[in-house]
């Protein structure tokens, strides 16, 4: 038995993946969360990974306990499901809470009956199957190419759900980079299992890396994304609840009003007030322009001549007075600046920071602390 520098890295990123998931699931943080799901994913990879590498090296047939939770148990089958459940629960979707759901085990369960069914046979002799070596040959092989479609079929299902979410909708970008890589991932694993077995055992190391590299990725990026999107899930549904329940004022539009300006321009408003459009991170002149049912170069006219700024100012002014009414409330004090930050329209922290800074004189922790303390004058920046 010999490793080389890949053997190394691929080994430690399973470990390292296997633990990352168990820390996750045993932080109570996590309990109730989505991101249980996704931990409960990497450590299935990380079992596959491992079990792989030592079925590589043999160990399968010196201990049974790696030949039977390695090789006998039909972890593939059940690898994409916690990943799909992932998606249903991040972006609330109503079959999030489906019974059904548990339907999505049973191609596991089945399989996971058929070889304990084999191994009664193989391993402990309590009775004999006939052909039993064919018949095993064929529930191998259907059980491999089974896992391979089944987790592309939800993976198809999957991108279905995330390409529904509104643009706005926190954690968006985030979810469909998990989904492009595991795709990815899998087509890899495709593509290998149409190659011989004999002469080509070296580009196993092009998926595996794949997945060290996600499992690397996950664990740098993973806690801190995971808690930055359920704060802002939070934050919207909170802000979503008090939009609804708002009485809409259906005066703020005078009928009396003189110009077509002040008209566009209290719509506007109206629009800022009521939809909290400037909370779309990808918000621009022709989408309100279009809302207005007006040419962007005029709504640049009306914003210049009503408010003295450009577009892109006057939404950003929106979006500064958003956060200063968060960071003033109680009810926010839980989440991450950058949470509201972002929530509040943001695309990124460093945007975050310099515009606050630009139009109130000071940071976004240096203004939350003068919510609670007028005498503080400190300037750090958001922390993550």
């Amino acid at each position: 038995m010999t490793f080389n520098l890949w053997d190394i890295l691929i080994l430690v990123s399973l470990a390292q993946g296997l633990i990352f998931g168990l820390v996750v699931l045993g932080t109570p943080f996590f309990k109730n969360t989505p991101s249980k799901y996704l931990a409960f994913a990497v450590i299935l990879i990380a079992v596959i990974g491992l079990n792989e590498w030592l079925s590589g090296w043999n160990f399968d047939d010196q201990y049974y306990l790696i030949d039977f939770f390695g090789d006998d148990t039909p972890w593939m089958l059940l690898y994409y499901v916690p990943i799909f459940i992932y998606f249903l629960k991040a972006t609330h979707h109503p079959w999030s809470k489906s019974r059904n759901l548990l339907l999505l085990s049973l191609p596991f369960l089945v399989f996971l009956g058929l070889n304990i069914y084999i191994n009664l046979d193989v391993d402990f002799g309590i009775y004999s199957i006939p052909n039993v070596k064919h018949f095993m040959s064929v529930v191998y092989e259907v059980e491999y190419w089974l896992a391979i479609l089944y987790s592309l079929c939800l993976s198809a299902w999957g991108f279905i759900i995330l390409k529904r979410l509104k643009p706005e909708q926190a954690g968006k970008k985030w979810l469909f980079r998990i989904w492009g890589v595991l795709l990815m991932l899998i087509l890899c694993w495709l593509c290998l299992s149409f190659l011989p077995d004999q002469g080509y055992e070296h580009l196993d190391y092009l998926l595996w890396g794949g997945v060290s590299f996600f499992i690397y990725w996950l664990t740098y990026q993973g806690l801190y994304r995971f808690k930055l999107a359920e704060d802002q899930a939070a934050i919207h549904k909170i802000l979503g609840a008090r939009i609804a329940s708002k009485e809409i004022d259906e005066e703020v539009v005078d009928e009396k009003v003189s110009t077509r300006e002040q008209t566009y321009m209290a719509k506007l408003e109206q629009l800022i007030a009521d939809q909290q459009i400037h909370r779309n991170p990808d918000l621009s002149r022709d989408i309100v322009a279009e809302h207005l049912s007006i040419s962007p170069g005029y709504l640049s006219q009306i914003i210049n001549t009503a408010a003295g700024v450009n577009f892109t100012t006057y939404i950003n002014k929106q979006r500064v007075e958003s956060v200063k009414q968060m960071l003033l409330d109680s009810q926010f004090e839980q989440y991450s600046l950058l949470a509201i930050g972002m929530e509040a329209g943001f695309k990124s922290k460093s945007a975050f920071n310099n515009t606050f800074k630009k139009m109130t004189g000071m940071t976004p922790s240096t203004f939350q602390k003068g919510a609670h303390s007028s005498n503080s004058d400190n300037s750090a920046p958001v922390e993550d």
